[in-house]
């Protein structure tokens, strides 16, 4: 199968648009069927994430299924891991589906390029709104960045020194709704936000909840 290439600044835009292909296959992040590759802060993606790709590919797929392989990020891979990538994408599984996303093709080597199927991201987010269609205080704003931008533990330490806990958890809830807004597909999204808001309406621990929100969230 060709491989996709989905191009916009916006991480957020690429998460969704990618869930949005998972769907089309009846999957969703966290599929053993899928393997999603994304490169911690601003580290960059080394061979050793290719030589991952290669072995997700040789597993049998279940059923009539699909082996799928996410890179958010693919212009953070390091020359040698996109020359080794190249190899793949040049006689690609029959059953497998690559599918990358980037900010732009400027680090991208031409022939990674020329062997995909581009696909610009024109949909933009209001920015003075934040990513949640709704106006939001500067602080929480920058809170949530944070959050998205940190790995799992540092995601708890923010929550630990966050004051306004019920504010947070009010917008990270409009973060999975305005996902499943857009992926009316994304099984997982739509189960984080029932259960989150169950929980909430139930008087539960508000720590707690974000914790687990966090457990679930992709940055």
């Amino acid at each position: 199968m060709i491989s996709i290439l989905l191009i916009n600044q916006d991480l957020i835009l690429q998460k969704t648009a990618v869930e949005s292909k998972l769907s089309q296959f009846k999957l969703n992040p966290d599929d053993p069927a899928v393997l999603w590759i994304e490169a911690e802060d601003n580290s960059r993606l080394s061979i050793k994430e290719v030589k991952k790709i290669k072995e997700h590919f040789h597993l049998k797929p279940w059923g009539e299924g699909h082996q799928i392989v996410v890179i958010i990020s693919a212009d953070k891979l390091s020359d040698d891991a996109q020359n080794a990538l190249l190899k793949i994408l040049e006689e690609p599984p029959v059953t497998g589906q690559l599918i990358l996303t980037a900010g732009s093709t400027d680090s991208l080597l031409p022939t990674i390029i020329s062997r995909c199927q581009i696909e610009v991201l024109h949909e933009t987010r209001d920015t003075t709104k934040g990513p949640f269609g709704k106006h939001e205080t500067t602080k929480t704003q920058e809170t949530i960045k944070k959050l998205l931008a940190s790995d799992l533990q540092e995601r708890f330490q923010i929550i630990e020194k966050t004051e306004d806990k019920d504010q947070l958890l009010l917008e990270l809830e409009k973060y999975f709704a305005e996902i499943l807004k857009a992926n009316p597909e994304a099984l997982l999204a739509n189960k984080v936000i029932l259960q989150a808001k169950e929980w909430s309406e139930a008087n539960g621990n508000i720590r707690g909840i974000l914790e687990y929100l966090m457990l679930n969230i992709r940055n």
